[in-house]
């Protein structure tokens, strides 16, 4: 067995295992659906890349501050829902009303 240069070698190598892109269109119409196909797969990763990128880049959204009358508001419409299921079989969570 005699070396062979590095070109040769690699060149080898590579029709041996066989190379990426050994199949493609060759008609113009396989073409035409080879780039439809490639524009649309880059434009889904794209768009999932965008709205992952503007998930990780807004900030998060403040909570509006909660004052007396709007927990007031609150334990006044509980009160009313309980009132109305007051004939229920289910017992009060509530002792004091």
């Amino acid at each position: 067995m005699t070396a062979q240069p590095w070109g040769e070698a690699s060149a080898s190598a590579r029709a041996e295992q066989g190379a990426y892109g050994d199949r493609y269109p060759v008609s113009l119409a396989g073409r035409e659906l080879g780039a439809f196909i490639i524009v649309i797969g880059v434009g889904i990763f794209g768009t999932l890349t965008g709205y992952l990128a503007n998930l990780f880049r807004t900030p998060p959204k403040e909570r509006p501050a909660v004052d007396a009358a709007t927990i007031d508001d609150a334990r006044h419409q509980l009160r009313h829902l309980r009132s109305c299921w007051s004939g229920s079989r289910m017992p009060s969570p509530d002792p004091s009303s």
